[in-house]
């Protein structure tokens, strides 16, 4: 099957998977941080994964020299250098496009998952029939719960949250999954930091949007999914950790493509009236962030965080 994948470049995608195919095909798109991704590469490979695996690298033009250490160091990985740095979306999808596994896993490559969590992963799956997206608990290096999986926002409430704390917003939008005892509890939407799921699901809907370079192209996903039918389910007694921003060092930047991303995302599913509205959030968060931390900037964290959201509030005032 050949499909576009949100620009003009055309992947073929096998449908179904070749008798001998593995199980599990896990991709990580890479830029930079290899320190992260050896550590990445080193667990999954550290243990025999009886159904079968096959992992696949696709790396972004990193020039610390991934490729070429992961060739030497992992022969059994299939890299691909994608020759530039095409975005996380974009590589998961050149990822998949070769990926041949029954089943298909989004991983990070800051994340550290082990087979025997993938294992117990599949057969959870498998005995609850389930047919979506699947994913666990994440949590950082210091064991504190992440965000991994998130509440539909419509944009009445994405523009109510603006005039929230930062606590409490945060509170209304993701699930907190640290007291739950459940092996599928259902949720909206989860982070692409680890998710697994049907290949060919992932065939029938389509992949990731390629217009987002980074950030909410997974909470798109998840919402494509579920207007197919299909459900997004966690796992809460399975936690992976998940070094968060390992390719980026530029908060600055980061959140930047956060906010575009949010922006096209209402845009796309919510048409003029959620593309302003996302606009508006971003205005009245960052606008009296901006103004109080300048006029009480005492301290470099202060003085950083209204550098940061004057950044912001020009990006909401004139970027697409």
């Amino acid at each position: 099957m050949r499909k576009h994948l949100g620009t003009d470049i055309e992947y073929f995608i096998p449908v179904t998977a070749a008798p001998d195919a593995p199980t599990l095909s896990i991709v990580l798109v890479t830029f930079n941080a290899w320190e992260h991704t050896q550590r990445c590469l080193s667990l999954l490979l550290k243990d025999n994964f009886s159904p079968g695996l096959e992992i696949i690298l696709v790396d972004n033009n990193s020039s610390d020299g991934t490729t070429k250490k992961a060739r030497a160091e992992f022969p059994d990985v299939i890299v691909v250098d994608a020759g530039e740095n095409i975005g996380f979306g974009r590589g998961c999808n050149l990822g998949m496009a070769i990926a041949q596994g029954e089943f298909g896993v989004l991983l990070n490559n800051d994340a550290m998952v082990s087979c025997a969590q993938l294992e117990e992963l599949l057969r959870v799956y498998r005995k609850r029939n389930l047919k979506g997206i699947y994913t666990t608990r994440i949590i950082d290096e210091m064991g504190n719960e992440e965000a991994s999986c998130f509440r539909e926002i419509s944009p009445g409430k994405l523009l109510l949250n603006a005039f929230r704390l930062m606590d409490n917003a945060k509170r209304e939008t993701t699930f907190s999954l640290a007291e739950k005892d459940s092996e599928a509890m259902e949720v909206d939407c989860c982070s692409g930091a680890f998710m697994l799921f049907p290949r060919e699901g992932w065939v029938e809907v389509g992949g990731f949007d390629e217009n987002f370079f980074m950030y909410y192209e997974d909470v798109d996903l998840c919402t494509r999914w579920r207007a197919r039918g299909y459900k997004c389910h966690v796992n809460t007694l399975i936690s992976i950790r998940h070094a968060c921003g390992g390719s980026s060092s530029d908060p600055v930047g980061r959140a930047k493509e956060v906010d575009k991303s949010q922006r096209y995302f209402y845009r796309k599913h919510y048409g003029i009236v959620g593309g302003v509205t996302s606009r508006l959030f971003q205005i009245i968060r960052s606008a009296p962030r901006f103004a109080i931390h300048g006029l009480l900037g005492f301290s470099p964290h202060q003085r950083k965080e209204s550098r940061l959201h004057f950044q912001l509030l020009i990006s909401a005032l004139k970027d697409p």
